[in-house]
Formats: structure tokens, sequence, C-alpha cells
């Protein structure tokens, strides 16, 4: 509730503030993030909005395209539309990598009237949108899809990991718990893991600090390696390719 928040530093309790804590030495960490969503419909553009109101994708009032949407849906997408529909905000211009980029945001309301919708995040105009759907098959695969590629990409396990999962997931999304973590074991065998679940889980990309919804996101702590190393894995790699 307002005014009960705890936070625990040093043994001592504060009520406000920030809690944090560094690492030092030759230590890197590295980030994974999966959505909990996938995409319906197609991207749009915001073409009027007022802060974090939408007026007009396309040209056209965003409800009526809403419903536009779970008209053409399969019975399947129009429980979940009814259920978990999101709005993806893309930050950055159009790419074929879109999917991974969009931040997802909740859907505050609708109003009848003008056909705007009001969503958890402020936006511009010619910017990038697209509905999702809370999706539990979709991210049961972008998880297990990103824990195999960070697998891969490395000679070794990391040293122990954090994973930071939206309270929508657990057993709200998969019906059951520990689904996130028994993917996390089945490609990274008794890694150390710990974490909780958040209301907002932030990560790093090229440089810019994002604030994601519906992910779990993963901290992988890994001894640095020596530059040299690193020298030659990249020779090894462009003659590869």
């Amino acid at each position: 509730a307002p005014g009960s928040n705890a936070l625990f530093v040093e043994g001592n309790v504060r009520r406000s503030g920030i809690a944090g804590f560094a690492f030092t030495g030759d230590i890197s960490v590295e980030t994974t993030v999966a959505q909990g969503c996938r995409p319906v419909g197609r991207p749009m553009v915001v073409t009027e909005s007022q802060e974090n109101l939408i007026v007009r994708l396309d040209g056209e009032p965003p409800l009526e395209i809403v419903q536009e949407l779970f008209s053409k849906a399969r019975r399947a997408d129009q429980r979940l539309i009814r259920r978990s529909l999101q709005v993806g905000v893309l930050h950055e211009p159009l790419t074929d990598d879109a999917e991974e980029e969009f931040l997802i945001r909740n859907i505050l309301g609708a109003d009848q009237a003008d056909g705007s919708l009001a969503i958890g995040e402020a936006v511009r105009e010619g910017q990038v949108i697209q509905f999702h759907v809370h999706d539990a098959d979709a991210a049961t695969e972008e998880l297990r899809t990103r824990l195999m590629d960070s697998v891969a990409g490395h000679d070794s396990f990391p040293s122990a990991a954090l994973m930071f999962s939206s309270v929508g997931r657990g057993q709200y999304l998969f019906g059951a718990s520990g689904h996130d973590t028994a993917l996390f074991g089945e490609e990274f065998g008794d890694t150390p893991l710990a974490g909780f679940f958040s209301n907002g889980e932030i990560s790093t990309s090229n440089g810019r600090s994002l604030l994601h919804g519906y992910t779990s996101t993963f901290a992988m702590f890994r001894e640095r390696e020596p530059a040299r190393v690193v020298g030659e894995r990249r020779r090894a790699d462009r003659a590869v390719d």
C-alpha cells in the first residue's frame, strides 16, 4: 500500500529513496530480455497524440482499429484481445528486427466519443506502435530462444544470474509456478539464479536504459575475458564469415 514500501540497506529499513549495489573487478554483465507478448495487426504510425493519449493512428481513430482487429481475428486471438490487449511502442525507426524493440505498455482507457486510447507511455506524432496480446506460447518460445542464444554466444555458463520477472507472468500467464526458472535450468544447468517479481523490468540496449513490462529480464554475471581472447574470437568470426 502507499507509504508502506520498505528498503533494506545494511541492516536498516528505509521508507523512501533507492537501494542498489555495485560490482567491481573482472566481471561483465550480459542482459537478456524475453517479452511476454506477441504482435497482432500491423505496425502503425501515430498521426495525432496528446502526451499519453493516442488520438489517431494512420489517420484513423485507434478504437476503430481495435474493433476491426477484433472482428477479423481468430476466436483464440479474440479471447486474448478481450483479456490482455497491450500496445507496443517503438522508440527507434522501424526495422526488420522491430518485434524485438517494441516496449510493451498497458492500455489505460478508451474514449467512445472520439475513439482515442490512453496508454501507459507518452507518445509523439510519427512514432510507430503495434498492438500486442499477452500470450503464454509466444512467451515460452521467445524465452527459450533468448536463453539458447545466450548459451551459444559463450564457451561456458555464467557464474551466476539474476532474474526479474513481471508480475503478469508466473502462474497468471502459464498456469503454473516456476515456468521461467525451469527454462533457465534447462539451458544453464545448476547456474545459481536469484531474483524477484516486479512491476517493471529495466535493461540496457545500445547504451540506453529501457523500462519493460511483461518480460523476464536476466542479468548474467561472467568473468571478463582478456582483450587478447576477445580479439582472437573476433578474428575467427570474420574468417568464418
